[in-house]
């Protein structure tokens, strides 16, 4: 086994029956493996997995942002100025978050200036935006001049990105 591989044993006991199974090899495959499992064999668990809400890794993340946005170390970079202001501030606010959760910066925050600095977008606009992006719940101010992504924002500017096990 490699370090991205998983190896999971997982019994279900409903009174005298039971059904085991052991899933190894990839962690993205041995998840779908382990999600269908339980769906088919607890039906609750089939229902629960419709209605709570998964909010896409870090690794997720930074494929979402794509080939447009990169981190390095604390500092969002844009390879291309964003096309329009709103996707630009998502995108600089969900990069925060990743180099966040990977430990590179100290907080999944922005300033007004940081998101101006790395979009090329005039702060004007950007606060303008971001006032907006708050009344819809996508943002959070942290502070004065300090905003986050929200997991609504997350989801609003992800493309649909599908639960382990779903066909894509």
């Amino acid at each position: 086994m490699t370090s991205d591989d998983l190896e999971v044993f997982i019994e279900v006991k409903s009174g005298e029956h039971t059904v085991s199974s052991k899933f190894s090899g990839e962690t993205s495959e041995v998840v779908k493996a382990v999600q269908k499992f339980l769906s088919d064999s607890i039906p609750a668990f089939s229902i629960g997995s419709k209605i709570f809400l998964r909010i896409p890794s870090a690794s997720e993340l930074a494929d979402m942002i794509g080939p447009d946005v990169k981190v390095s170390g604390a500092d969002i970079i844009f390879l291309r100025k964003p096309g329009d202001a709103m996707g630009g501030i998502r995108k600089a606010l969900v990069a925060a978050r990743v180099a966040n959760e990977l430990g590179a910066r100290q907080a999944p925050t922005l300033s007004v200036k940081e998101i101006a600095v790395a979009t090329g977008i005039a702060e004007k606009t950007i606060n303008n935006n971001l006032t907006k992006l708050t009344k819809q719940g996508e943002v959070e101010r942290a502070a004065k001049g300090v905003y986050k992504i929200t997991d609504r924002g997350i989801l609003e500017s992800s493309p649909m990105i599908s639960p382990p096990g779903d066909a894509k």
